[in-house]
This record gives structure tokens, C-alpha cells and sequence, in this order.
């Protein structure tokens, strides 16, 4: 269908011409260049169909909101579409007063869903996410697993090595009980050295 109307709405006569008058010649699409746009466009309010994509053309016709036209393409490098009507260019209009009409969607060849087996798996992206999630957390276990048994294994061993060095210690430490086999004095004084002079000098002379 190349044009469609609203129920009870008709085509009303270019508001620049006379109704009796020849419609103004369209430009043709083979010089103004079109790129591919939406099949169909429908009028969003009461729109004026231009022979050329300009403000300042003739328009051609009028066509009331809710209008469905075929559209060949838009011109390139102007907010303009063309439009068509019986696979003939029809006339140019604004494209900010047009929407887009979506093509019909082919029904479906494929038959019906088949349903899932009984205790089939429901989900199978879903729960492969979860399953490779429960195996990444596991894998972050067993590393910390690794991890604190290594750090047990280095705290025993050191606990074992102080154990060893204190108990050297002690075995050569004395026996409280015995007599220490040196005695350790503190070095002489001034004081001490000076009576010793002064008591060898006697001695000296009571000697003599």
C-alpha cells in the first residue's frame, strides 16, 4: 500500500494552488541522491508533500496525521525523505514530521519449543557460571590452605630452633650447688692501688 489514509480522511488540496491546477513536477530521484532509510513513514501531524526536499518548493499535497507513505530513501545530506506512491516518486517531505514505520515481522518457520527433558538441566549458561565460580573459589582455598600450612611448618621450626639454643644455653650455665670454679673480681680502684703502695713502703721499712 503505498498510501494510507485514516478512516474518513481524504487528501486535501495543495494550500499554494488552486485545487483545479496541475500538480508541480516532482524532482527527480535521479538527481538528488537518497540513502537507505525506514520502507514506510507515517505523518505525525498534518504535513505538506514538496516537489523538491525544500521549504521553498510547491507542495504537491497535504495529507492529514496518521498518513502511512512509502518512502524510497532519504536525501542524502538534507533532513528531507522521499516519498512514494503506486512505486513512483511522490514528493519530498520534512523528516522531523515523520516517523519511521517498522517493516511487519515474518512469522516464525520453526515449530514449537520443545520443552526440556525430565531432570534435564534448566539454565545450562547459568549453571556452568555458577559451577566455574564454586571452582574458582576453590582454587583460592586450596592456596590459602597451602599458604597457612607453610606458615605453621616455619613457626614450628622455629619454636624447635629456640627450644634447642635455650636449652644449650642452660646446659652450660653452672650447677647453683657447686663452688664456681673461678671467682670473678672487679678490677682495683685509685684508692686500692695507693694503700698497697703505702703498705709496701712500710713493709719496706720496717724490714729494713
Amino acid at each position: 500500500m503505498a498510501l494510507t489514509l485514516a478512516p474518513g480522511m481524504a487528501l486535501a488540496a495543495p494550500t499554494s494552488t488552486d485545487a483545479g491546477a496541475a500538480s508541480p513536477p516532482v524532482a527527480e530521484a535521479s538527481r538528488i541522491r537518497l540513502s537507505a532509510g525506514a520502507p514506510s513513514v507515517r505523518a505525525e501531524r498534518r504535513i505538506n508533500v514538496r516537489a523538491e526536499p525544500s521549504t521553498s518548493a510547491p507542495v504537491v499535497v497535504t495529507v492529514p496525521p496518521g498518513t502511512v507513505l512509502d518512502s524510497p530513501g532519504i536525501v542524502v545530506g538534507r533532513p528531507w525523505i522521499a516519498v512514494a506512491r503506486d512505486g513512483r516518486l511522490f514528493g519530498y517531505v520534512a523528516a522531523g514530521l515523520v516517523a519511521p514505520v517498522p517493516s511487519p515481522v515474518p512469522p516464525s518457520q520453526e515449530g514449537p519449543a520443545t520443552p526440556p527433558e525430565p531432570g534435564g538441566a534448566v539454565g545450562g549458561g547459568s549453571v556452568e557460571s555458577i559451577e566455574d565460580r564454586f571452582r574458582a573459589v576453590d582454587r583460592a582455598l586450596s592456596s590459602l590452605r597451602g599458604d597457612l600450612d607453610r606458615q605453621v611448618a616455619l613457626a614450628r621450626e622455629g619454636f624447635e630452633r629456640t627450644d634447642r639454643l635455650l636449652s644449650s644455653i642452660q646446659a652450660r650455665l653452672p650447677d647453683p650447688d657447686e663452688a664456681p670454679v673461678v671467682m670473678l673480681r672487679p678490677p682495683p680502684t685509685r684508692l686500692d692501688i695507693a694503700i698497697g703502695s703505702v703498705r709496701g713502703m712500710i713493709s719496706r721499712l720496717i724490714g729494713d
